[in-house]
C-alpha cells in the first residue's frame, strides 16, 4: 500500500508539471515561404535583336549587337507577392574577354536593375543582385543586353526569387 501511495504522488506530480508545460504561452512559429521563378531563356514572349540558338546545354537565347534601346528580350508571368527579390541568370559571353557587358532588368516598363556579366564562354551564374517590386499579378521582365561591340552574350536561365539562400543548381 505504501508503494502505491508513493506512485500516485509520483503520478500527480508528473501530470501537474504536464499540465502547467501546455499552459505556457507557445512561441509563434512563423511561416515563411519563399517565391522562385526559374525561367528558360528561350521562353520569351517577345524580342527585339535576341535570336534563339543552340547551345551545348540545349537552347538558349542570345542577344544581338544592337542598340540598348532596341536590344530586349521580354518574359510575361504571374507575381504573387511585391517586395524585394533577388534576380540571376546563367550567361555565357561569346567574345572573350568582355569587358563592361551588362544586362537591365526592367519590370513593367520600370527599371529594376542590372548586373554584369562575367568573362567567360561557358554558362555559368552571374552574382545575383537585389530588385525592389512593386507590381502584382501578371508582370513582365524585360531584359536588355549593352554589350560592347562584336560581343554576344546567350543567356539559358533567368531566376527571380524571393529566397536570401537560394542557390540554383546545375553549372
Amino acid at each position: 500500500m505504501k508503494f502505491s501511495k508513493y506512485y500516485r504522488a509520483l503520478f500527480r506530480a508528473f501530470s501537474l508539471v504536464l499540465f502547467l508545460a501546455a499552459c505556457q504561452p507557445k512561441e509563434e512559429v512563423k511561416q515563411v515561404s519563399f517565391e522562385h521563378h526559374i525561367i528558360e531563356a528561350e521562353n520569351f514572349s517577345d524580342s527585339s535583336n535576341w535570336s534563339t540558338k543552340d547551345y551545348y546545354t540545349g537552347v538558349s537565347a542570345m542577344a544581338d549587337n544592337a542598340e540598348p534601346d532596341s536590344n530586349f528580350v521580354s518574359y510575361t508571368f504571374h507575381l504573387s507577392n511585391a517586395g524585394e527579390y533577388r534576380i540571376g541568370v546563367m550567361a555565357a559571353s561569346r567574345s572573350y574577354p568582355v569587358e563592361n557587358a551588362k544586362l537591365t532588368f526592367d519590370i513593367n516598363n520600370k527599371r529594376v536593375g542590372e548586373l554584369q556579366v562575367k568573362n567567360s564562354r561557358a554558362l555559368i551564374w552571374t552574382d545575383f543582385v537585389p530588385v525592389q517590386i512593386a507590381d502584382t499579378g501578371n508582370v513582365t521582365l524585360k531584359i536588355r543586353s549593352e554589350n560592347p561591340q562584336n560581343a554576344k552574350i546567350y543567356i539559358d536561365q533567368i531566376v527571380l526569387t524571393t529566397d536570401p539562400d537560394f542557390q540554383p543548381k546545375g553549372f
